[in-house]
């Protein structure tokens, strides 16, 4: 009975440590799993603020690429819309941007990113390579003015830093600007100024002398004093009329402003002053036209008017009295033309080369009696040419004259 009451102590004893040593795992076991969801539960927290941390970078991103796209946006169409010609090479002298106004001048297209030799044709290009690496051998940018093919470019070029490193060298920025014009009208006004005072020489000197004569002798015949009253007014007609072209043409770079022009119609709108002086010789002025009032050309209004203005006056001054003058407009796909024809004495053949340069003079009695400057045709051809016209002449003797000349047509308007 002793044992078995042992036994039952002993099982007892075994089963109650058991319970314990189980209740200590399962406190154990329960703390763990406590502690696991606290940690879950942190956890989650962090991913929640992760998560909305990484929407707000997103919406940064988002919203940083939108601002990079319209920055990208804002610079290309400033880099397109620049008149002037703009390269950007890299130290391999290998192009890596090149503005459409820099594609034109150099004739370039795009495949001139991949081959740089495909530019090489270029003229412009080739004195320009030159120019590079005395770029490269100083520290400051160059300014330079090259010609090709009686063409004027003005160029620019600098070395490009990194931003954040000014001892890193990214390349060559060099702008082209085609300055062709602005030489042309300052070459015309030296020219003109150098041959303009042996022009007033000349009046000066008559004017000067019947002045003296004048003053000197009282009892001087009143036919002689109206003689030299004439001629004194003549002469300082033809002054002020040559000091007008010298005013056009010192004027030349400052009417710019460039403007759609209809040559049918303001021919029709200043035709009818021309008639009247022409009525003064008895020459009737007729116009030949084929040319929409819709067809137009672009120049300054005062310059073509003045151009146009020259030769017809030029015609009326020439043609024989009782005779006609004829207008001529026309146009083809491309080109708008204005040719006047006179019925005067004509030009020989050796001088109609010379009628358009400066001062040049067919027949010294001839322009003696009509008061020419000898500027007339010159200005309107410089003028002319200015807008990338074309003017010429057609001439026989004793037949007349036809002054022709061809602008490019600009658009057409549509109704």
């Amino acid at each position: 009975m002793i044992n078995n009451d042992a036994v039952i102590i002993k099982a007892v004893l075994l089963v109650t440590i058991f319970l314990i040593i189980l209740i200590g795992i399962v406190l154990i076991f329960l703390t763990r799993i406590k502690n696991l969801k606290e940690r879950l539960n942190k956890h989650k927290e962090d991913l929640a603020v992760i998560k909305k941390e990484n929407v707000i970078i997103q919406t940064q991103n988002v919203q940083t690429q939108s601002i990079n796209s319209k920055r990208f946006n804002y610079l290309n169409a400033i880099f397109t819309s620049i008149q002037d010609g703009i390269l950007l090479l890299d130290n391999n002298r290998n192009i890596i941007l090149m503005n459409p106004q820099a594609q034109r001048i150099l004739g370039a297209d795009d495949n001139v990113f991949f081959d740089k030799t495909r530019i090489h044709h270029s003229k412009l290009y080739l004195k320009i390579d030159d120019l590079i690496q005395k770029t490269i051998d100083v520290d400051q940018p160059i300014t330079n003015i090259i010609d090709v093919q009686e063409k004027y470019f003005e160029l620019f070029m600098a070395k490009i830093y990194d931003k954040y490193s000014e001892l890193s060298q990214l390349g060559i920025l060099i702008s082209i600007r085609d300055v062709t014009n602005q030489f042309k009208i300052e070459k015309l006004r030296q020219d003109f100024v150098q041959n303009v005072s042996h022009e007033f020489r000349t009046p000066l000197t008559i004017v000067s002398s019947y002045i003296e004569t004048l003053k000197m002798w009282s009892d001087i015949s009143e036919n002689y004093r109206e003689e030299a009253f004439r001629i004194i007014d003549f002469e300082l007609n033809r002054l002020q009329k040559i000091l007008n072209q010298l005013l056009d043409i010192t004027n030349l770079e400052h009417n710019k402003v460039m403007e759609e022009i209809s040559v049918s119609k303001m021919i029709k709108e200043i035709l009818p002053s021309y008639r009247r002086i022409a009525m003064n010789r008895n020459i009737k002025i007729e116009v030949l036209e084929s040319l929409d009032e819709n067809v137009l050309i672009l120049a300054n209004r005062l310059l073509f008017l003045q151009a146009f203005s020259n030769l017809l006056e030029n015609a009326i001054k020439y043609t024989y009295p009782d005779t006609r003058i004829f207008i001529e407009l026309s146009a083809t796909k491309s080109e708008v033309f204005v040719a006047i024809k006179d019925q005067g004495p004509g030009l020989p053949d050796e001088d109609q080369a010379s009628i358009f340069e400066r001062f040049y003079r067919v027949d010294e009695h001839r322009n003696s009696q009509t008061g020419g400057s000898g500027l007339g045709l010159s200005f309107a051809k410089d003028v002319i040419e200015s807008f990338d016209g074309k003017i010429w002449v057609k001439s026989k003797l004793m037949e007349g004259s036809t002054f022709t000349i061809a602008m490019p047509k600009h658009i057409e308007k549509r109704n």
